[in-house]
């Protein structure tokens, strides 16, 4: 028989059907590694070390930091400010490189299907890109994706946050030529810039709750981390 909730208590749904990205972007790696040539793989692995190397993930926000404001336009060219979403309650921000990526196509699939629950703990979901192509719209028109996709041209948010580097110059022919990705046309503009993928958990008071910051695109915090996180702050905000 089913018991009757106490007082406090909320009802929720179970996270077991949220598939674990890790094992998605793990899996479309080892792919990668298969089809890749070695010489391709030790470069973009030496270029990776590099990156972490140079400390941008620990220098960039953290939790406890607080958010700073910003407004940047939807796919639609409407202005979504942080302070009206904030002031909806808790706003989870993913940041990543482009409609070009596979592993952050991977990534906001995975939101998507966690976007029900994110919701149900009375919270927001916006993904943050510098992405000024028509990628963005395509992916989703291809996934149905109902949450906004902001256009970060420039990466002036993204250096407000500390997540902006340069892609190391022996990869940028790589990526040119070899796979054909041309930043500068994704970016709008004459420059290798690029966020490391980031998402955060902000309370409704503008306070980052929980941080995941990692200059390896390919990793990137769990859906269920993020709904948990979202779930012991409605639960704080039902106690007090």
């Amino acid at each position: 028989m089913t018991q009757p909730m106490q007082i406090g208590e909320t009802s929720r749904e179970p996270l077991d059907e949220l598939p674990s990205l890790a094992a998605q972007t793990s899996a479309f790696y080892e792919q990668y590694l298969r089809k890749e040539k070695p010489a391709v793989v030790q470069l973009k692995s030496e270029c990776q070390n590099a990156l972490s190397a140079s400390g941008i993930g620990r220098a960039c926000l953290q939790a406890g930091d607080r958010m700073p404001r910003f407004t940047l336009p939807n796919l639609a060219g409407q202005a979504v400010d942080s302070s009206a979403l904030l002031a909806r309650g808790p706003l989870v921000i993913s940041f990543y490189r482009g409609s070009w990526c596979g592993f952050c196509n991977l990534e906001m699939r995975a939101l998507q299907e966690a976007l029900p629950f994110i919701r149900e703990a009375g919270a927001e979901l916006v993904a943050i890109s510098p992405d000024v192509s028509d990628g963005p719209a395509e992916v989703v028109d291809t996934y149905g994706f109902a949450f906004e996709l902001l256009t970060d041209r420039g990466n002036r948010v993204a250096r407000q946050f500390g997540l902006a580097y340069s892609l190391d110059e022996r990869l940028r022919p790589l990526y040119k030529n070899e796979f054909g990705i041309d930043i500068g046309h994704y970016s709008g503009e004459d420059s290798w810039d690029l966020p490391i993928t980031a998402t955060y958990v902000v309370d409704s008071e503008g306070l980052i709750v929980e941080a995941f910051t990692d200059p390896d695109h390919t990793h990137r915090m769990e859906p269920r981390t993020i709904v948990e996180t979202l779930r012991a702050l409605k639960d704080a905000r039902v106690q007090r």
